[in-house]
């Protein structure tokens, strides 16, 4: 699949969990698209076994299904102590695909999550911020940028720069990772991004296991990779708290966020953009707009507001949860 441009989405499909949301996320999600562009290339990186409905999914909407690595067996070939629990935490696969794009070999390459609505021509961001910065995204809400307010109960950009110069990289603007463009980058020497990430992200879980302790990740939901990382401490080596990294925030939903942008700031001269909101809404900006009247090329929503968002689309009032 040669292409100077092409969208693409990473799934981490398992038999032994229903699937079945995030494949109507991925329908409804590429309906959109094409609706508005017919024929930029659009690859779906699949980790793990794949069935009929992705197969008919991929065909209907002319996208490349391309079969990767089990999500759990990479992970042991990455981290193999780490897999038994960061396979619960099933986020971490969404830039570890860099290989895959240097057979491809784009200028440029927007990644997009399975909860993304597209409501325009998605070319309009290759030709705007196709030369803006060899990433762009929306700013992490709560960070600095956020135009809802600085949030350090929830993303400590302080802990963060601390955490920056003890390992001495390049500090990185927090970015959501829901909708990426990524430009000119050299993808094969950038390819160990997402090995790196991965190991960022163990050090980081077993912070928050041994230093947070088990109460803290109530606020977002139990954590099920803690949990089973508490069960295994026992048969773990004794100084595995040795490699914790403070993690600086109390969301281990955004263990992969953090973790990637400390990755990248691994990488010399990398430059990072964002996105304006007019081009790119996320989450509850969405509800700001009538389905019909929605100004930017796509929306990255959380798949917790799933139904908020279903009921917007339909025209009824999106219900508070």
């Amino acid at each position: 699949m040669p292409a100077e441009r092409l969208v693409y989405y990473s799934l981490s499909l398992s038999p032994t969990r229903d699937c079945g949301h995030l494949l109507d996320q991925l329908d409804a999600s590429l309906e959109g698209l094409r609706r508005h562009n017919r024929s930029i290339p659009v690859a779906v990186l699949v980790h793990g076994p794949g069935d009929g409905r992705l197969t008919e999914l991929g065909r209907r909407h002319r996208a490349e299904l391309v079969t990767r690595p089990d999500y759990g067996t990479r992970l042991a070939e990455i981290v193999p102590e780490a897999a038994p629990s960061l396979v619960h935490y099933p986020l971490l696969h969404k830039f570890w695909n860099f290989e895959v794009l240097a057979e491809i070999d784009p200028r440029s390459a927007l990644y997009v999550d399975c909860d993304t609505l597209f409501f325009g021509d998605v070319e309009r961001l290759f030709d705007r911020y196709g030369r803006a910065g060899h990433v762009v995204a929306r700013e992490e809400p709560g960070s600095r940028r956020s135009h809802y307010g600085y949030d350090p109960t929830y993303l400590d950009e302080e802990a963060l720069a601390s955490l920056t110069s003890t390992l001495r990289i390049h500090p990185i603007p927090p970015f959501n990772t829901g909708a990426v463009l990524l430009n000119e980058l050299p993808w094969r020497s950038i390819a160990s991004i997402g090995e790196r990430s991965v190991e960022i992200a163990w050090r980081f879980l077993i912070d928050l296991v041994h230093r947070l302790g088990p109460t803290a990740t109530n606020r977002y939901g139990p954590s099920a990779a803690a949990a089973d990382l508490r069960s295994r401490l026992d048969d773990l080596r004794p100084d595995l708290a040795l490699d914790a990294l403070p993690f600086p925030s109390p969301n281990h939903w955004i263990l992969d966020e953090v973790s990637l942008w400390l990755a990248l700031g691994q990488v010399p001269g990398l430059q990072v953009a964002d996105f304006d909101r007019s081009d790119v809404v996320q989450n509850g900006e969405l509800f700001d707009f009538s389905p019909a009247d929605v100004p930017a090329v796509l929306c990255h929503y959380y798949s917790q507001n799933t139904e908020r968002v279903r009921a917007w689309s339909n025209g009824r009032p999106a219900p508070v949860t």
